[in-house]
């Protein structure tokens, strides 16, 4: 198969990017790794080069595009040129190609839309959280610029059943008129090769209990500040929270830890490529949200042993099993600090937690394992084309 894997922000340049550009770069190398032809399509931001780089990276062609800069031209120019080499280069790549796929980014998803009347290839498009519903909040007109152009994606990807269940009830909601079909529900999971492997210790009453959040500091979704409230009930034990990350609630969530004077107990660090070198030293990985896609970071965490306590929420809660492979609580401030005490008394849990979660992981999320999975779909859909 020739696939082209398109993704806004670029997971090949060392610039910090989310779980699905990691998932799709991880994607097109296991792909690549089975002989098939990979083209990655991705954007910089960077503002020490222009026009476009091509590279070779684990047997996949990567190119990576940023802004055309001729002489003094505005903005505006700068932009339509960029558009009309990016554009006339790519159709250039698409005649090859048999399947595109790309995740839930509307500029994407309409940009090969537009070109499948000329082209033979199958857009496929990865379905990992519900950040389309909180744009309909604030610009309900983007409903039926959705509504247009994913009638037209060929195959769905949903990374998991439950959030399947939330697009669908959200889309009722919104009265978003997509049916999201066909799809097939499967997540590539992670490179287990790649983890270190926790070592749990019994922390003694003079030893902090260090528990940590690795996730973006959002507006939406994410739930430091239930973390930051269940801290204050426990003031006076012996446990510390790490927050790693960046985004635009941060400035918020380190006034609230002020306010409660916490600064010995909460502490902030921006997030870092080498995170597992560290993460491997805290006892517990809590993942406070409203609702999530498939967590990378609890993945890869219950792959390296580290104990996870997440929010009792779908689709969390279809893979974690409390007290078997990790830990549940409710949102409420007062719940997560009755179960990250909990955790923190009954240590003796934390060997067998951490054992379960990694056969949990070895058996259903090892990307090399996953990557059949995609193969056989992808082939099937390009064989249902050809006999179409």
């Amino acid at each position: 198969m020739n696939i082209l894997i398109d993704t806004f922000h670029s997971p090949y340049t060392g610039e910090r990017v989310g779980g699905a550009e990691t998932s799709l770069k991880l994607i097109a190398e296991e792909f690549a790794k089975r002989g098939h032809k990979v083209t990655f399509f991705s954007r910089s931001f960077t503002k020490t080069w222009s026009g476009f780089r091509k590279k070779s990276e684990n047997e996949v062609e990567v190119y990576i595009f940023t802004k055309f800069k001729i002489g003094l031209l505005n903005s505006y120019k700068f932009k339509q040129i960029s558009r009309f080499f990016k554009n006339k280069f790519i159709k250039s790549k698409l005649s090859k190609i048999d399947i595109v796929h790309t995740y839930n980014n509307i500029g994407i998803v309409s940009f090969y839309v537009n070109f499948k009347p000329d082209f033979n290839f199958k857009l496929v498009v990865r379905m990992a959280g519900l950040k389309l519903f909180e744009d309909f909040e604030s610009n309900p007109e983007l409903i039926s610029v959705y509504e247009h152009y994913f009638k037209s994606i060929d195959l769905y990807n949903f990374i998991s059943e439950g959030l399947r269940e939330l697009v669908l009830e959200k889309s009722m909601q919104f009265n978003l008129k997509v049916n999201f079909e066909p799809y097939f529900v499967k997540d590539i999971g992670i490179d287990l090769s790649t983890l270190p492997q926790k070592k749990i210790r019994f922390k003694s009453d003079n030893e902090p209990f260090k528990i940590v959040m690795a996730s973006r500091f959002s507006k939406y979704q994410k739930r430091q500040d239930i973390l930051i409230d269940a801290m204050k009930l426990l003031k006076e034990m012996n446990i510390e929270l790490t927050l790693i990350g960046e985004g635009p609630n941060k400035k918020l969530l380190r006034n609230k830890v002020q306010k409660f004077s916490l600064e010995k107990q909460v502490c902030f660090r921006p997030f870092q490529s080498s995170i597992w070198s560290d993460l491997v030293e805290y006892d517990l990985l809590v993942h406070a949200c409203n609702y999530e896609g498939l967590s990378k970071i609890i993945i890869e965490s219950m792959g390296a042993g580290l104990p996870v306590l997440v929010s009792n929420v779908p689709p969390l809660n279809d893979y974690i099993k409390e007290g078997c492979n990790g830990f549940l609580v409710d949102n409420e401030p007062a719940k997560w600090a009755g179960k990250i005490l909990y955790v923190y008394n009954n240590q003796n849990q934390l060997d067998l937690i951490s054992k379960n979660s990694i056969d949990f992981v070895n058996q259903n999320y090892s990307s090399s394992i996953n990557i059949g999975t995609y193969e056989s779909i992808f082939k099937e859909l390009i064989s249902s084309a050809s006999h179409g």
